[in-house]
């Protein structure tokens, strides 16, 4: 590469004719400046070189329909069996900080990176003896659930600065959230509601890039959202009033997004996946998805492409050359196979420039692993598996 790099800097030094004394002192900067810059980029500490030391790994958890759970860091190690086999599937998998969250027939919580589990016998409030809430028997797939991350902005902050969680509930409006972590005895129901708003059961939410916050209820067919900045004046819940086009009906749509597109897919009543650009007003069909199949999930990674999980007919892409019109992304899925979650994870090394991207599929054929933004799969641990995260 440095004598590539040189011959180029001679040939031009040449044509605009230096003196050989110039080049050759021009070519001892030039060589100086590449050396530095080679040293810099594979920058070693004790002898290894930092573009390969991973600083920050990753933590993926799946689970299987027998209500297994299991955890690896590279996608080949694979941690078996690290809530054994009860009988109840997973729904959803939440991690908060130290905090791991797992929604099955109720809400556990590890706070020992998974060693083991306890129910977290949501109360609502800190105070004993008030009743628990259990998770709504509709919601079932990852988005019951909603880390709220703290990023630049402080998220679903009324009165206090703390990062919440958002599950789907029975109670009020169908939500609760915690201001720790989703640990005991922090949940409180969210009443942050405009007047009038009633008879609603949310199941599923979804936050956008801008970190505005989406739920909708699939029976009344409603769409409700929440400004999410610390210094928004007003940070309850609003209804979106319905357009011209609204979702139809009857549908068991959960919801996903892209970037700031807000996405439904219906995994149940075979409607297909929409998006919408105002606020859940109004929606437009997607194209290019199977006709007559459910649409199990929807997922964003990285925000950089839009996956829709489907029955037995795989993943689907969104293209690049057209945000409205889908293509099969199945190089190296088994064949009929039904995609029902899917996670993004990443390796950070220690230069802090390079990261490793990958997106994890769970399956009804095992979990798959991709490494060119969901374009081909490779199956890393076979099984029939319903959660990821």
């Amino acid at each position: 590469m440095f004598l590539f790099e040189f011959l180029v800097i001679f040939t031009i030094l040449k044509k605009n004719h230096f003196s050989m004394r110039k080049i050759n002192f021009l070519l001892s900067v030039a060589a100086l400046s590449l050396l530095t810059g080679a040293l810099q980029s594979c920058k070693k500490s004790d002898g290894i070189v930092n573009n390969n030391v991973i600083s920050t790994p990753y933590s993926l958890f799946f689970a299987d329909t027998a209500g297994a759970l299991f955890n690896t860091n590279d996608g080949i190690n694979i941690k078996k069996s690290l809530f054994p086999t009860d009988g109840y599937p997973s729904r959803a998998i939440c991690y908060s900080n130290s905090t791991l969250l797992w929604v099955k027939r109720n809400i556990y919580y590890s706070n020992n990176n998974a060693t083991n589990f306890n129910a977290a016998n949501i109360v609502l409030n800190a105070f004993d003896g008030l009743p628990t809430f259990t998770v709504a028997d509709s919601a079932f797939n990852q988005t019951v659930i909603l880390y709220a991350a703290n990023e630049k902005k402080v998220y679903l902050a009324v009165d206090d600065n703390m990062t919440r969680i958002y599950p789907s509930a029975n109670y009020g409006m169908g939500l609760a959230y915690s201001n720790n972590d989703g640990n005991p005895k922090s949940w409180i129901i969210d009443t942050a509601y405009d007047n009038g708003i009633s008879g609603v059961k949310i199941n599923t939410l979804t936050q956008l890039k801008n970190n505005m916050i989406f739920a909708y209820d699939p029976q009344t067919n409603r769409i409700f959202h929440k400004l999410t900045t610390f210094t928004d004046a007003d940070s309850g819940w609003h209804e979106t009033l319905a357009g011209a086009n609204p979702l139809p009906t009857p549908n068991a749509f959960t919801l996903a997004h892209f970037n700031n597109m807000l996405v439904a897919v219906d995994y149940k009543f075979k409607q297909g996946a929409f998006y919408s650009t105002d606020l859940g007003a109004n929606w437009s069909r997607f194209n290019g998805l199977p006709a007559n199949r459910n649409l199990y999930y929807a997922s964003s990674p990285f925000d950089q492409v839009l996956l829709v999980g489907t029955d037995s007919f795989g993943v689907y892409k969104l293209s690049t050359d057209d945000l409205t019109m889908f293509k099969a992304s199945n190089i190296g899925l088994d064949n009929f196979t039904s995609v029902h979650s899917i996670a993004a994870k990443e390796n950070i090394y220690k230069n802090n420039s390079i990261a490793t991207q990958f997106i994890y599929l769970a399956t009804d054929k095992g979990i798959f692993r991709s490494q060119d933004l969901g374009e081909s799969w490779i199956k890393v641990q076979p099984g029939n598996f319903i959660s990821i995260y």
